[in-house]
Formats: C-alpha cells, sequence, structure tokens
C-alpha cells in the first residue's frame, strides 16, 4: 500500500507533481488523486497525519468552503491525528477597504464577510493548537495583481500574513 498521498483539487497540480517526480526511488510510495477538500473521499476517522500549504487559504467557495474542508479534515483523521499547515490571511481588511473605495471598486466579496483568523477557526473546529509560528509578511504590489497596483499606487500598504500551525485532533 502507500504509505502517503498527494493530492490536489486541480488536475494541471497532480500532472505537474507526477512529472517532477517522476523516477525519484525515494517517492515510489507517494500516491495521487484529485479531489477537493470539501468533499474528501475518505473514511471517517481514517488518516493519521494531512500536511498543507496554503491549502485552506485557497479554497475558492469562500467562508462556507473553508468551513467545510475544516470539517472534512477534523472528520477523518483518526483521534489524536495531525494536521500541519501555513496558512494566509489578510493583515488589514480595512486598509484593503481603503483601496477599493479609493479606485471606485466593488470590494471582493471574501472582504464583505466579518474576518476571522485561522487560529480562531482551528479552536471553533475543535483542534488543539500544539503550535503557532508566524512565518511573515507579505506586501502586495503591482506584480501580484490589480489590487496590489492599486495600492502601491495609493501608498497603501496591504498583505497577507502567513502562520505555520501543527494542529491535533481531540
Amino acid at each position: 500500500g502507500h504509505l502517503c498521498m498527494a493530492t490536489d483539487a486541480n488536475s494541471f497540480v497532480i500532472k505537474e507533481w507526477k512529472k517532477y517526480l517522476d523516477g525519484c526511488p525515494v517517492y515510489d510510495n507517494l500516491d495521487f488523486a484529485q479531489f477537493s477538500l470539501m468533499n474528501i473521499p475518505l473514511k471517517n476517522n481514517s488518516v493519521p497525519a494531512y500536511s498543507s500549504n496554503i491549502g485552506l487559504s485557497s479554497t475558492r467557495a469562500g467562508e462556507e468552503g473553508k468551513e467545510r474542508a475544516l470539517s472534512e479534515i477534523y472528520r477523518t483523521l483518526i483521534k489524536d491525528g495531525f494536521f500541519y499547515t501555513i496558512e494566509n490571511e489578510w493583515d488589514n481588511v480595512d486598509r484593503i477597504l481603503k483601496v477599493f473605495h479609493a479606485m471606485n471598486w466593488e470590494p471582493w466579496t471574501e472582504f464583505t464577510y466579518p474576518q476571522r483568523t485561522w487560529h480562531d477557526r482551528f479552536v471553533e473546529h475543535n483542534f488543539e493548537i500544539v503550535s503557532e509560528e508566524s512565518m511573515g509578511y507579505y506586501q502586495l504590489n503591482s506584480d501580484d495583481n490589480e489590487l496590489g497596483e492599486a495600492a502601491e499606487k495609493l501608498g497603501i500598504d496591504i498583505g497577507v500574513k502567513t502562520t505555520a500551525f501543527i494542529l491535533r485532533k481531540r
């Protein structure tokens, strides 16, 4: 059997991983699967550990998608199983909304909801936070997207802070 599974909702990512790892014997016990964190096709209490790099932050279904993904991860983890994750969160939504207002743009949907930290979400989903460590701050700029370009033009610092978590299912 396979000891580790690499997954992504995007089939292109899976294809690129396979191409990159092709012929590397150290990855012989690695299996690949395409599915969404919002609908994990694994049994309850069957996974000893997950790792994720910006997986929850990248969920495309807004707050509901993030909540569903957290519920699915919790459901499939074994008791005392671990979730190792690095996630982004917007640093200062008030400054971001100031950019949207100054540009006469409608705010992105995610900025119309009350902001919640990943820490609070994890606690609400009954995870024990074993470790939480800041990984830094990234300031958006004109090379990122139109929001970064507008913020740079206006001289407003907006960005994301990145945090690494080790979580345990209680």
